[in-house]
């Protein structure tokens, strides 16, 4: 416990206690004063000379009160820096302008809807996708920094300009980018200092409320939904001093010195590259709107005028806000008076200790352990700070103002003054200054510029928000570490039954060790009881039955990669001792404070196969789903395929170190990874096709929080259920290949994908267990479910559970359909981690104008190059691109999704794609110079066009539009009624009355037959006419694609 002392003892000047306070490393870092703390004891003579001082600037005083400007000039070092910043500001908005289209352009309802939905699947993966956006944002700014930083005499270059080269010089770019991330020495990282930590949350919110505000009125549900958290400001403080608004996120960003060049053109390439390659299972229609222009795309214009547009404008605003006369001459002149009156001189500090520790006693604990000369000294060099030091209010990472108050910070957070205490010393400072109001009021009543005592008040208080705004969150970031920790070692007292002694002193020593080092570690019990609760609470998860046999083994301590690889076989080893199957997990080390990434694994689960494409036809044999991953690593020439290539080469284990350049690569002795082959009881063709699948699903690339310490390495299994490997199945492999090798007539059978899904159920099963391995189906695992909440609810303790991923999978006949779920957060927890692979840009080519030696602080980026060349009139070329209306009438959405097929198909050509009624009498064709129109239109009722046609049809054509304009019609219907494809007829007719040239005959798809197939081979034959693989390879390269 602390020392208690009396208030006496602060009047008196004597010392209440004793620490060290450490100066920072170099006492230029900093004010002299606050490296030395030297403190004031000869306060008689010094009053002496006060006197006179006094006098003295009274008289100057005197003599600036008859100059009528000097309350409204901007000091010229202020002046300069607010033209300067502006300056880079408008650089930024012009880029902004020229990528993403002028500012204010409306979003449309349709925008607006595009956006939540697409939100909506983020945030079901947010903890993956708010690192991919975060790291990626780091890293993007981090180049920047490497590429204007860059030796442009390095003895490695030279005037070879050939790809070679250009590779390799990126390729350098691309590792130092990565180790200044590493080390917390990128930009983002140096400006958000202790708040780094927090980053990914805070843009999260930013990003999630800047899209709510679109549709405000949809976001009053009736179940949970997906809402991220937000930080909140500490219990009590009575003040807010974190983000708890867009508006406050700004001006966080703005605080901590970012720039328009952080949270312009980088901060939306990295939201719009981590949308496309973090957010699984994206609908087509939000895949089409990342791939539109960023003029026109929804998320594009998004980003950069509600989030990039706004983040530099408050830049702007706050940086003018305190080039007010208020901040520039009154505050700082009052308190120079104030410092020099003969009442005050070096008697402030133990005033105004004494006034706040007789207000609040409570708070006298917290300041005992210094003497009141160093508290005296403490408190007026903060106000110094407040008050003087104006100009730096805005900190740039390397300014005196914040080097100073980031150590103020640290001495604050090591006497453990609580941030609760923070509006207390706000109202005692003001309080004490107060009496001093009337005088300095009275002297400017005549001026230019008067002031009142409540616009001082309220200058003051703002100041000292300002500068406390940095120096609380150190001691705030411990808090709620301290919080987690209390939270979760009291979840493992519980469980381990411990005795309120043994907790006490587990507490404080956790307590001790957050303090001195800023983190804390585990044992392994507490590792064994965090694993095995995080898997209790995962809400996706069906199978949590088995939670409390989870066999965990802490490898904490393993860190030579041979070793930890060493481990992984004991893992695969004591997983599948007996073929029935172990639940395990093996811990690897935590993440630490300096560290961003901390140790990963690359391979998503312990068996993957490759994928390869053939060039030539375009087709992909093995696993789809890890096609890019298998190119990205032959590429780097990490790994190197068998010969010859089939379509299950398991692919290696790749773990990557920090610290460590490149990654660690390990194929384990087939012996340790079992399979199973898939072949069916009944229909022997199935074997002949030859799938097998790994039986252990150890999963690799989770993140595991307890109690605010995060783990990311840490492979984990449990067992599969049979409709998991179903569905991978299906997705990443031809159905058709199933259906045939089982009988199934795709052609006229109506439901063939469920019997092919139900029969490969069967198959699944019945090969695990002929291969004796542990397999769970989905009726048996519905059951366990519902008895896990039964036994969860007998505890005490609410089940929680994504419906999407339980009932939903399982089905409407599995008892789990009509379960209520409540889907909440609880702690400890796993959670989905980024690709770091792919974040940090390891598999990427040198952007088109990539050189170092020209380049400079404004360069532009790879998508900005791309954007620009994109928005470029066609006429720059020496091709044509053919410019495409595709059309569609749909009722029930089948030729509504075949022209979205058709749409993404074409998109290099940028084509219109948009209902019949959209574009009734055609004036399009020549307003946008159409030269193809392509329509896909089903037929309704008793021959009649769907509602979003009848307008089309019912307007008039004027004769010869379409004279030169190629068309090409498909019709959807069924030859069970009588006007087959009768409005497609009449499209047709109708386009052709105007003058229309047919690119190909009407084609109609039956429904009764086989219309999928139909319309497949009209979506590739008009492709193929209207961009044959010789043009779009031109079109590629005309603008560029091939660089991307």
């Amino acid at each position: 416990s602390k020392p208690t002392a009396g208030a006496a003892c602060v009047a008196s000047n004597k010392p209440i206690g004793a620490v060290s306070i450490v100066p920072p490393q170099s006492e230029r870092d900093c004010p002299k004063e606050i490296c030395t703390m030297t403190p004031h004891n000869n306060h008689d003579e010094e009053e002496k000379k006060d006197e006179q001082t006094y006098t003295a600037n009274q008289d100057i005083e005197s003599t600036e009160k008859l100059s009528p400007d000097i309350c409204t000039t901007m000091p010229p070092a202020l002046e300069k820096e607010i033209n300067d910043f502006r300056s880079e500001a408008e650089k930024e908005l012009v880029k902004l302008a020229e990528i993403y289209g002028p500012a204010g352009a409306k979003l449309s309802r349709v925008d607006a809807v595009t956006l939540m939905d697409g939100w909506n699947k983020v945030l079901a993966f947010q903890t993956m996708w708010k690192e991919a956006f975060f790291m990626r944002w780091r890293i993007l700014l981090a180049r920047e920094k490497v590429i204007c930083s860059y030796n442009h005499n390095d003895t490695d270059e030279n005037n070879d300009e050939s790809n070679s080269k250009a590779s390799h010089r990126f390729e350098k770019v691309v590792k130092l980018a990565e180790k200044m991330v590493d080390k917390n020495q990128d930009p983002i990282a140096l400006c958000l200092g202790s708040r780094l930590s927090s980053g990914k949350d805070t843009m999260l919110s930013l990003f999630d409320q800047t899209i709510r505000d679109l549709c405000p009125h949809t976001q009053t549900v009736q179940r949970e939904a997906y809402r991220p958290t937000l930080e909140d400001g500490g219990a009590g403080l009575g003040f807010s001093l974190e983000c708890n608004t867009v508006e406050e996120i700004f001006r966080m960003l703005s605080r901590c010195g970012l720039r328009p060049k952080h949270v312009g053109t980088a901060l939306c390439e990295a939201f719009l590259w981590s949308l496309e390659s973090h957010t699984p299972y994206a609908l087509d229609d939000e895949k089409d709107d990342l791939e539109q222009r960023p003029d026109q795309g929804a998320f594009s214009r998004f980003v950069a005028d509600k989030v990039a547009r706004m983040a530099i404008k408050d830049m702007i605003n706050i940086r003018e806000d305190f080039a007010t006369p208020m901040f520039t001459f009154h505050l700082p002149t009052f308190w120079r008076q104030v410092k020099a009156h003969p009442k005050m001189k070096n008697r402030f500090g133990e005033k105004f200790y004494t006034n706040l520790l007789t207000d609040y006693p409570e708070l006298l604990d917290y300041f005992a352990r210094a003497d009141m000369d160093t508290l005296a000294s403490h408190i007026a060099l903060a106000i110094d700070l407040m008050l003087l030091r104006y100009s730096e209010v805005v900190a740039e990472v390397d300014s005196v103002f914040r080097k100073t108050v980031d150590h103020l910070a640290d001495m604050h957070r090591r006497l453990d003054i609580p941030t609760d205490a923070y509006p207390s010393i706000g109202l005692n400072a003001v309080k004490t200054l107060q009496p001093f109001f009337t005088e300095y009021v009275s002297s400017f009543e005549n001026t230019q510029s008067p002031v009142t005592a409540d616009e001082l008040t309220q200058g003051l208080v703002a100041s000292y928000m300002e500068v406390m705004w940095f120096v609380f969150h150190p001691m705030l970031k411990e808090e709620k570490l301290i919080a987690k920790a209390e939270g979760f070692i009291g979840q493992c007292a519980e469980e381990l039954r411990w005795p309120q002694s043994q907790l006490s002193k587990r507490l404080c020593q956790v307590k001790l060790e957050i303090n001195k080092t800023g983190t804390y570690s585990h044992t392994s019990d507490e590792i064994q009881v965090g694993a095995r609760l995080a898997w209790r609470n995962s809400a996706k998860c069906i199978g949590r039955i088995a939670w409390n046999t989870l066999e965990v083994r802490d490898r904490t301590h393993v860190n030579s990669p041979s070793a930890m690889m060493n481990e992984l076989i004991d893992h695969f080893m004591t997983a599948t001792a007996g073929t029935n199957i172990q639940s395990v997990m093996t811990v690897f080390r935590a993440l630490t404070p300096d560290e961003s990434w901390g140790p990963r694994f690359w391979t998503e689960q312990g068996v993957r196969y490759a994928a390869y494409k053939d060039e030539q036809t375009g087709e992909i044999l093995g696993d789809v789903a890890n096609l890019e991953f298998t190119e990205f690593i032959v590429k780097k020439g990490y790994w190197t395929p068998p010969e010859p290539r089939t379509q299950h080469d398991i692919l290696p284990c790749i773990f990557k170190m920090p610290g460590i350049d490149t990654p660690i690569v390990h194929e384990f002795d087939p012996k340790y990874l079992y399979e199973a082959q898939i072949e069916h009881p009944d229909y022997p063709d199935v074997a002949k096709l030859g799938h097998k699948w790994g039986t252990v699903p150890i999963l690799n690339t989770m993140a595991m929080n307890l109690g605010g310490i995060q783990y990311t390495a840490f492979p984990f299994n449990g067992w599969f259920c049979s409709i998991e490997i179903v569905r991978n199945l299906m997705e990443r492999y031809s159905p058709e290949k199933f259906a045939m090798a089982m009988g199934i007539d795709t052609k006229s059978t109506r439901m063939w994908k469920n019997q092919v899904q139900y029969e490969l159920d069967r198959a699944i099963c019945h090969s695990f267990d002929k291969s004796g391995f542990t397999i769970v189906d989905l009726e048996t695992v519905g059951e366990q479910f519902v008895t896990h909440c039964k036994r969860e609810k007998a505890n005490g303790r609410e089940c929680p559970g994504q419906w999407s991923w339980i009932g939903g999978l399982a089905g409407p006949t599995n008892v789990t359909w009509h379960k209520e779920m409540r889907d909440f957060l609880v702690t400890p927890q796993y959670e989905y981690c980024a690709q770091q692979w792919k974040v940090v840009g390891y598999d990427e080519e040198p952007p088109i104008d990539f050189d170092l030696r020209s380049r400079n602080t404004s360069s532009t980026t790879s998508l900005d190059t791309l954007s620009l060349a994109i928005n470029s009139d066609e006429d720059e070329f020496d091709i044509k691109i053919p410019r495409v209306l595709i059309a569609y009438g749909s009722e029930t959405g089948t030729a509504e999704s075949a022209a979205g097929r058709l749409g993404r198909s074409l998109r290099i050509c940028r084509p219109i794609v948009c209902s019949l009624n959209d574009v009734a009498g055609m004036d399009v064709v020549t307003k946008k110079a159409i030269t193809h129109v392509l329509v896909l239109c089903s037929t309704f009722g008793s021959g009649e066009a769907p509602s979003n046609a009848t307008d089309f049809m019912k307007t008039d054509i004027p004769l010869r539009l379409l004279v030169g304009t190629k068309v090409a019609v498909l019709g959807l219907g069924s030859s069970m009624y009588p006007d087959f494809a009768r409005a497609g007829i009449n499209v047709a007719n109708k386009l052709n009355q105007a003058g229309a040239v047919e690119l190909i005959p009407l084609t109609k798809a039956d429904e009764a037959v086989d219309s999928p197939a139909v319309i497949s081979g009209w979506l590739e034959l008009t492709k193929n006419l209207i961009l044959p693989e010789s043009l779009e390879t031109q079109i590629e390269a005309s603008l560029g694609f091939g660089n991307e």
